[in-house]
């Protein structure tokens, strides 16, 4: 592990801080706020974005000679278009011609914008690809310092998966500045192809799935009663009040979901989707991925759950299989109930009078 040298992270905070507002949109003002030491979580009172939170750059300068790292968030409002690319084979989509910082990972970057025509002023997850976080939402500044705890199984694991030059990377750890210009105006169609395909494939997938529901609507009542009243609460299996690592995919920071208080909807922030307990159910047994499987936040896009009946099967199957429903079977005589051989046999004498003669 790297120590952290604090006077290179005051540097390369300024440094980025001053290319950043070079040409920045006049009343621009970023939204910088503190960061857990040596980590991604925020480390304010109350929310990140609450303005008691926010931070000039002399206040993040101070915070930063204090140990602690900083964010930038790019607001519902204002003109920042920000995203990050952590898979190293979409390194070549790196734009050249912008503001660009190195992740911590050292085969990662984080590319920052002007809008210019709202159409960036979006949300997109693409799993572990990366994401465009341009909608309040936020990413660690330039300036920052997360090192890889080796001693942890998950931090060893990510640390061997990554390629050897950036193993070995005399700045590991550190973000810092990499493409030495000023943000340039961004639209949709700027951002790398990647986002693009993936943005192409839901609209393409929205247009099947209404086509599915138009001709056969889900089925409602009898089997499925039960599953439909589960919350995602129920599938958790334990409430949730803070931010924790999601607990049916991995998470980079152990705080990337959380459980609504009426335990009704679960939110997976790494993918920026709430799910209810039918769509959890389905990420649970791996037959959709967590981004597919949720409802995109802010109403964005749809979940691929909808107009698919073998999902409604799956999660029926997973929730009998954990023991949150009863299994039922239909009777021959049209009445639906438990599996249980005892109160069968107690609706039989019901229906047909008779002694209930145990073998």
């Amino acid at each position: 592990m790297i120590e952290r040298n604090i006077e290179k992270c005051v540097r390369e905070f300024e440094h980025f801080y001053d290319l950043l507002m070079q040409n920045a949109p006049v009343g621009y003002v970023p939204w910088l706020f503190r960061l857990q030491k040596m980590g991604k979580d925020p480390a304010t009172k109350g929310s990140w974005k609450d303005e008691s939170a926010r931070l000039t750059k002399e206040q993040a300068i101070d915070c930063i000679r204090q140990g602690y790292n900083i964010g930038i968030a790019a607001r519902k409002n204002d003109a920042l278009v920000q995203y990050d690319i952590d898979n190293k084979d979409f390194i070549n989509q790196v734009p050249q011609d912008t503001l660009v910082v190195m992740s911590r990972k050292r085969c990662g970057v984080h590319a920052f914008g002007w809008d210019k025509d709202h159409s960036a002023k979006i949300n997109l997850p693409t799993g572990n690809d990366g994401e465009v976080r341009s909608d309040d939402q936020y990413l660690v500044a330039c300036g920052s310092y997360v090192p890889f705890d080796l001693k942890s199984e998950k931090d060893k694991k990510a640390f061997d998966s990554l390629p050897e030059y950036a193993r070995n990377d005399p700045d590991f750890g550190y973000y810092t500045v990499k493409v030495e210009l000023p943000p340039k105006p961004m639209a949709f169609d700027d951002l790398p192809d990647f986002f693009k395909e993936k943005a192409a494939e839901e609209v393409e997938n929205t247009v099947k799935i209404n086509q599915a529901i138009e001709q056969k609507e889900y089925p409602k009542g009898g089997k499925y009663d039960a599953l439909f009243k589960l919350k995602a609460a129920d599938v958790v299996g334990f409430p949730v009040r803070d931010r924790v690592g999601n607990p049916f995919h991995d998470s980079t920071t152990d705080a990337n979901f959380s459980v609504s208080r009426d335990g009704i909807w679960a939110h997976c922030w790494r993918h920026g989707v709430s799910l209810n307990a039918i769509q959890l159910l389905c990420v649970k047994a791996k037959y959709m991925e967590c981004g597919d499987a949720g409802t995109p936040h802010k109403a964005r896009g749809y979940s691929k759950i909808k107009g698919d009946r073998k999902a409604l099967e799956v999660a029926y199957n997973q929730a009998v299989k954990d023991g949150l429903i009863p299994e039922y079977v239909a009777l021959s005589y049209g009445m639906e109930k438990k599996a249980n051989l005892d109160e069968v046999l107690t609706l039989i004498q019901t229906k047909f009078g008779g002694k209930d003669e145990k073998t």
